[in-house]
């Protein structure tokens, strides 16, 4: 993943390493924070009329920790863990129910959260876990591939199969998978496997077998 930790503060200065520690320790306290927030239901401080201006800024800052801020296997997970547990809690029932909201619902805080899962967090993650610094292969990394696949089940299965078919497998997994072009081995899924078996996985072990899938196509394994 892309690290935005250089050591440069935002006028170029090195940082002091003592004080680049300090930085380190206080964003991951951070995320954990915000993540046991979710974790244990109390998710109203996020939409507390002090905080909910800040919702878009809490959102960013749990991306960049599960996608891009630190190579920390353990503070990815948690920061995945954070977002799942929020589709489990704003996205509604499951299909059929009667709470389900559309992308385009008044309720503000659950239809954007649901914008920037689609929009922002699931290409990062898509992304992330596809670098070359990604070792799918490790057992901590791959603890963070289970959590996409499980964060992946439920949003398919809280928002339904026909929103999962055009925010998620038309808009963000064709774009990406249709743009490789190199030879793949004979053993290697292809790239409309890929896309059928996204479009077809119902639980978190599908999820979890089409994400490795995806890493051996456009990793080109």
């Amino acid at each position: 993943c892309n690290d935005s930790n250089n050591g440069n503060g935002g006028d170029g200065a090195a940082v002091p390493p003592h004080l680049l520690i300090e930085q380190l320790v206080i964003k991951k306290l951070t995320f954990l924070f915000l993540q046991n927030v979710v974790s244990h239901g109390a998710t109203s401080l996020l939409l507390s009329s002090s905080n909910i201006q800040s919702l878009e800024d809490v959102l960013n800052t749990m991306n960049d920790g599960a996608t891009s801020e630190i190579h920390d296997a353990v503070v990815k997970k948690s920061c995945v863990v954070f977002f799942r547990d929020l589709i489990d809690q704003w996205s509604g029932e499951e299909v059929g129910g009667s709470e389900r909201e559309s992308l385009s619902s008044p309720n503000i805080p659950r239809a954007g959260f649901l914008r920037f899962i689609y929009d922002v967090f699931l290409p990062s993650a898509m992304q992330c876990i596809l670098q070359k610094t990604f070792n799918e292969k490790d057992a901590m990394h791959y603890r963070v591939i289970c959590e996409v696949g499980k964060t992946l089940a439920a949003l398919k299965l809280k928002r339904g199969h026909v929103e999962w078919e055009e925010q998620f497998v038309s808009r963000t997994l064709s774009g990406m998978v249709t743009t490789v072009v190199a030879p793949q081995p004979a053993t290697c899924p292809s790239q409309s496997d890929v896309i059928a078996a996204f479009r077809n996985a119902s639980n978190p072990k599908e999820m979890e077998i089409c994400l490795k899938n995806m890493i051996a196509v456009l990793k080109n394994r």
